[in-house]
C-alpha cells in the first residue's frame, strides 16, 4: 500500500515516480494506475525544459509531486475542497497550492490562464470544463497535457468531450489503458522516444 497522510510528502512521492520511470525507459514492465498513467509524459516533458513553469489543473498524488519537484516554479487549483485539504500544508511561495470555486459548466474563470506557461496539466473537476480549459490555454501554454483522453480512440466510460482540432502539434501516449494526450499550438511535441501516437485521434 502506497503511504498517504501523514507519512506522504512529495519528495518521496516523486522518488516513486523517478524509480517507476526509470524502470520504464529501461524496458522493464512497469503497469502503472490509470490515475498516474501520465507520469513518464510529465516526467520525460519536464526534464526537457530548463526550469518549466507549469500549471497544475487538478492535484493528485500522481502529479503534484512531479509538478512540485521538476519545475521551477508551478501553481496548483484545485475544486475538491476535500483534495485541497491533503495538500495545502505543501504551499510555498515557489510552488502554490490554492483551492478555487471560480468555474462554470464550460470552464474555468481564474487569472492564471492570462498568464504564460510552458507545461499545462488538465486532469480536473468539474470533468466537462476540461476541453473549455484546454481551449482558454491554447494561446498561453507552450505544451498542455490532457490526461484521460482514451475516449477519442475506445469506448470509455469517461466523456470529458476533447477536441485536439485547435492545434498544430498532437501526441498521444497510449502504453497504458488510460490515455494521455500533449497539443501545442506552437512546437512539435519532443516525446517520440515514448512511443505514442502522432496526429488528430480519429472522431
Amino acid at each position: 500500500m502506497r503511504l498517504r497522510r501523514p507519512l506522504f510528502t512529495p519528495e518521496r512521492e516523486l522518488r516513486h515516480a523517478l524509480a517507476e520511470y526509470r524502470a520504464l525507459r529501461d524496458g522493464r514492465e512497469v503497469a502503472f494506475d490509470g490515475w498516474a498513467s501520465h507520469q513518464p509524459v510529465l516526467i520525460e516533458l519536464l526534464s526537457k525544459i530548463s526550469t518549466p513553469r507549469v500549471l497544475e489543473l487538478g492535484i493528485g498524488f500522481g502529479s503534484t509531486p512531479i509538478v512540485v519537484g521538476l519545475s521551477g516554479s508551478s501553481v496548483s487549483l484545485e475544486t475538491s475542497e476535500s483534495w485541497y485539504r491533503r495538500f495545502a500544508r505543501f504551499d510555498e511561495e515557489r510552488h502554490r497550492i490554492l483551492l478555487t470555486h471560480a468555474y462554470d459548466a464550460e470552464s474555468w474563470h481564474v487569472p492564471y490562464f492570462s498568464e504564460s506557461w510552458d507545461v499545462a496539466l488538465i486532469d480536473n473537476s468539474p470533468g466537462r470544463t476540461r476541453q473549455g480549459n484546454l481551449l482558454k490555454l491554447r494561446d498561453r501554454v507552450r505544451f498542455i497535457v490532457c490526461h484521460d483522453t482514451q475516449e477519442c480512440f475506445k469506448p470509455s466510460a469517461s466523456d470529458y468531450r476533447w477536441d485536439f482540432s485547435a492545434f498544430d502539434h498532437v501526441w498521444t501516449y497510449d502504453r497504458f489503458p488510460t490515455f494521455t494526450t500533449v497539443v501545442s499550438a506552437t512546437d512539435p511535441i519532443p516525446l517520440d522516444d515514448l512511443g505514442g501516437l502522432t496526429g488528430i485521434p480519429p472522431r
